[in-house]
């Protein structure tokens, strides 16, 4: 049912990080699972190539229900922790998946391995099977454990910019990774543009969280001046306060501020954070 009564304080509530309110019930929709579903894996020699195939893919008006991206760092990662094995001139991967009616679904999986062979994928899979579709997530599914044994800490980043700016993004990351001696693997909710830099690293190693800090101001500065946002899914925090400013000026903090005074004077709900 349409509504557009009154101020969306539902979304202002989900939004809020707990620092307005603590939500103690929640009622949700259900909706059918979709007839059909596809789901291809398609490698890279280029990084660079599979961001191109992302903004291509999202360009056609295809909408994944998936499209995620695993950059050479993290497929080196997994298969050394014995995830998955790819080729050696994996540079890039790509997991993709389209789900609606079975003629819909048949036709857009076509598009999407022609769009990838024809922007430089060296190899393109595509489920035929439930069994050979959990195969294909095998790789996803393992990244963050395997990329979390690599070090003491893993800082999991979040910066999210729009599709076309995707290839920019990327390679600003791997320019950060090289200019501050850092491990920098990056996954990414590639058809959202939203970025998931995974820094190994040492919390106890000063000098190079010093450089880990260097390297995220540059990274959300780049993010914000290509119209992006400084988080697209894991929210501010107090990890990164300090950023706000590069996305909000002091009025719009002011407001946010004066809302949160509103719902909580007394400064009792997450106090501390980004508010």
């Amino acid at each position: 049912m349409k509504n557009v009564s009154g101020f969306d304080l539902t979304r202002l509530m989900c939004g809020s990080e707990g620092t307005l309110g603590i939500i103690t019930q929640i009622i949700v929709r259900l909706v059918p699972l979709p007839p059909a579903k596809a789901t291809l894996q398609a490698i890279f020699s280029s990084l660079d190539d599979a961001a191109i195939t992302v903004s291509a893919i999202i360009g056609s008006g295809i909408v994944p229900t998936t499209l995620e991206l695993m950059d050479r760092v993290v497929l080196d990662v997994i298969r050394d922790y014995g995830g998955a094995e790819f080729s050696d001139k994996a540079d890039a991967l790509l997991l993709i998946e389209v789900d609606g009616e079975e003629v819909l679904v048949e036709e857009q999986g076509k598009r999407i391995e022609s769009f990838c062979k024809e922007r430089g994928a060296i190899e393109v899979q595509r489920a035929k099977t439930p069994q050979d579709a959990d195969r294909l997530w095998q790789a996803r599914r393992t990244a963050f454990g395997a990329v979390a044994s690599l070090r003491p800490n893993c800082i999991v980043e979040d910066a999210t910019v729009p599709v076309r700016k995707l290839p920019e993004m990327l390679k600003k990351i791997v320019e950060l990774a090289d200019k501050y001696q850092l491990k920098i693997g990056v996954l990414a909710h590639a058809g959202d543009g939203n970025l998931h830099p995974l820094i190994m690293t040492d919390l106890r190693d000063k000098d190079e969280m010093a450089r880990v800090d260097k390297a995220l101001d540059e990274m959300y500065e780049e993010a914000i001046a290509m119209g992006g946002t400084l988080s697209g899914e894991h929210g501010i925090g107090i990890a990164k306060d300090r950023f706000m400013p590069l996305q909000f000026n002091r009025s719009a903090i002011e407001i946010m501020r004066g809302i949160k005074r509103v719902f909580d004077p007394n400064n009792i709900l997450n106090p501390g954070s980004f508010l």
